[in-house]
């Protein structure tokens, strides 16, 4: 950190100090190690349909005429002709800006879709059905993935067909989303289905069921099961597992968001709605511990962060996963509450100081006591290269069948199990534990090597 100069403390920087700072570092790394810093984002187009204003991640999209030389910014999104709300220099002819196009969605990649969904049907009717799915898809890849789904209700190609005729499927996906939302409120009858509901799903991060929006919305007088209608109506936006739903894919997210849109009064009236459920919620959830601070702020609340914030919520949440940084995000944002209200109230500052005893404690008991088993810090599993590719069969040997096995155990204690599953199968799907052996025979000979 020294080396680079990296800022001790970044709170008290503007955002475009910290984005000098950041390209500074990086150029500088760069150079150490005689190559190009890479950074690279996905899904800009997902940005430019929530909205362009001045709080949004797409007006801190730095210029190319900014960037040090020796730094490569990649964005990946939908074609620019579709988004006004895209940075203006993209639209702009410049040496510091290369657009490279890719091609739509590929026949081949909907057969492989669909044989990976309906596996037990004939080739005939895989190809069939992906034929069907290519003329609705239109080249994007979201209205396939969609189109599968709606497969998976409607596998007879004929009524499948009139299913994505009536939902308007094809390259706009929003038509369709919007489609499909429309009938929701309109045949369940639910007049704020727009924002209530889309709020709850753009801001909750739980599973959604039937009894968790009862509870949400108990001023709505709507029965368990006349929320499971609404529910099972909003299906494939809405993926259900058992009686708790999901988003399909987090450009729905997208769009909900934009439903309930720049209105501030609906956003914090659906943030206190979740506010009262947590709060009256028996048995906490991790998400309780990580987001009920956050929704009291952005509900208006933020006054109330007594009832929640204390060394018991600190001690449970850190039980339940919270990891230390977030308790110390949280009550920097309560901080920064109370100093900005006058006058000061002691109070709140007696109570946030409490709290920043016991994350203190927490932190230095993981120190000083020997032999226990403090959780440590439950850091993303980053992709492994073996994850990417399958080494060469003719190259394998103990230690390369070694670190596969080893990494997909790692995955799979760490609850990574679809990736855990797909690392496995890429690896080893073709073959039995014979002939896996037989890889490692020649070694096994030197070093006197026996199966267990």
């Amino acid at each position: 950190m020294k080396k680079y100069e990296v800022p001790v403390v970044n709170g008290f920087m503007t955002l475009e100090e910290m984005r000098e700072q950041f390209f500074k570092i990086a150029s500088k790394y760069a150079a150490d190690n005689n190559s190009i810093f890479v950074i690279a984002i996905d899904g800009i187009d997902h940005a430019a349909r929530a909205g362009y204003t001045s709080e949004t991640f797409l007006a801190s999209l730095p210029n190319p005429e900014y960037v040090p030389s020796n730094v490569k910014i990649l964005l990946a999104g939908q074609p620019k002709e579709a988004y006004k709300n895209y940075p203006l220099w993209l639209y702009e002819k410049s040496d510091n800006l290369k657009e490279i196009f890719v091609p739509p969605l590929q026949i081949d990649d909907i057969l492989e879709l669909v044989k990976s969904k309906f596996p037990e049907k004939t080739l005939i009717y895989q190809q069939q059905l992906t034929g069907l799915i290519d003329k609705y898809a239109q080249g994007n890849t979201l209205a396939a993935i969609f189109a599968v789904h709606e497969a998976i209700h409607h596998p007879d190609p004929v009524e499948l067909e009139k299913q994505l005729q009536n939902r308007k499927l094809g390259g706009n996906i929003q038509e369709y989303y919007k489609t499909i939302w429309d009938d929701a409120k309109r045949n369940m009858k639910v007049p704020f289905v727009d924002y209530k509901m889309a709020g709850v799903f753009a801001f909750f991060n739980e599973p959604i069921n039937a009894v968790k929006l009862s509870e949400i919305f108990p001023h709505e007088h709507i029965s368990v099961s006349g929320w499971n209608n609404v529910l099972k109506a909003l299906s494939p936006l809405l993926i259900a597992n058992d009686d708790n739903y999901t988003i399909l894919h987090n450009d729905v997210r997208v769009y909900l968001s934009g439903i309930i849109g720049q209105d501030m009064d609906n956003v914090q009236e659906v943030y206190s709605g979740l506010c009262d459920y947590y709060l009256n919620l028996k048995e906490k959830s991790r998400a309780y511990y990580s987001d009920i601070i956050r929704y009291l702020k952005l509900a208006g609340r933020e006054n109330e962060f007594t009832k929640v914030y204390s060394a018991d919520y600190i001690i449970s949440a850190y039980v339940q996963g919270v990891e230390i940084n977030e308790f110390r995000e949280i009550s920097q944002d309560i901080l920064e509450y109370i100093i900005s209200s006058q006058p000061i109230n002691w109070e709140y500052m007696r109570c946030l100081a409490f709290g920043y005893m016991t994350i203190d404690q927490i932190e230095k008991s993981s120190y000083e006591i020997e032999d226990t088993n403090f959780r440590k810090s439950l850091a993303p599993l980053n992709i492994h290269p073996y994850e990417c590719y399958v080494q060469s069969e003719s190259l394998w040997n103990i230690d390369i069948l070694e670190t596969v096995i080893a990494f997909t155990k790692k995955l799979y204690v760490h609850g990574k199990l679809s990736r855990a599953t797909a690392l496995f199968k890429n690896w080893f799907s073709k073959m039995n534990i014979l002939q896996i052996y037989a890889y490692l025979e020649p070694r096994n000979k030197d070093n006197n090597f026996k199966m267990r």
